[in-house]
């Protein structure tokens, strides 16, 4: 994964810069779009059509180093748009399988899995982005801040944010049998 301070600037052969934002950062893109639908095709159509409209702007990025969180907040729009439009019949191999956005391995229950993530979803979408690069990616605080083109120190207060609420959510403490 490149360092947002070593990307080139987006006219430096952008199809290949860009390109490989996409490829390094696809697991948080898909799971921003995952967070507002449910059907994997839908999300999968949201990352896609995201990502169009991100390269069809792409000279209207200021500035490199916040690509990736302008590529988020363009697939979160593309999901919401998505979102949007008139249900349709689903069927159960359509529905997004939790384990494509955290594996599970001796870890928590899939069920509890799924009610996290669900729970993240709730969250302001600054909170949510912060927890999933963190949990989702894998990445650290100094990662994910540059990633998402903010300090450090508000990438800290956004997860603590997000923890308190997580915190203070009785469903989730029910649920995972946590005392109050």
């Amino acid at each position: 994964m490149a360092a947002a301070s070593n990307l080139p600037r987006p006219d430096e052969d952008s199809r290949a810069w860009f390109e490989r934002i996409v490829s390094d950062h696809y697991r948080f893109l898909y799971a921003t779009a995952a967070r507002v639908l449910r059907r994997r095709e839908d999300v999968e159509d949201a990352v896609q059509n995201g990502v169009l409209k991100a390269m069809q702007r792409l000279d209207q990025l200021a500035e490199p180093k916040a690509v990736v969180g302008w590529l988020g907040q363009i697939v979160r729009h593309a999901a919401i748009d998505i979102a949007r439009k008139p249900a349709r019949a689903t069927t159960s191999s359509e529905l997004l399988d939790s384990s494509a956005l955290a594996p599970v391995d001796d870890g928590p229950a899939e069920d509890e899995v799924a009610l996290v993530l669900e729970e993240v979803e709730q969250l302001p979408p600054s909170q949510a982005d912060v927890l999933t690069l963190r949990f989702v990616e894998g990445l650290s605080v100094s990662e994910l801040a540059e990633r998402l083109g903010i300090t450090p120190n508000a990438a800290r207060v956004r997860m603590f944010r997000g923890y308190e609420r997580l915190r203070g959510n009785s469903r989730l403490r029910k649920a995972l049998g946590i005392e109050s």
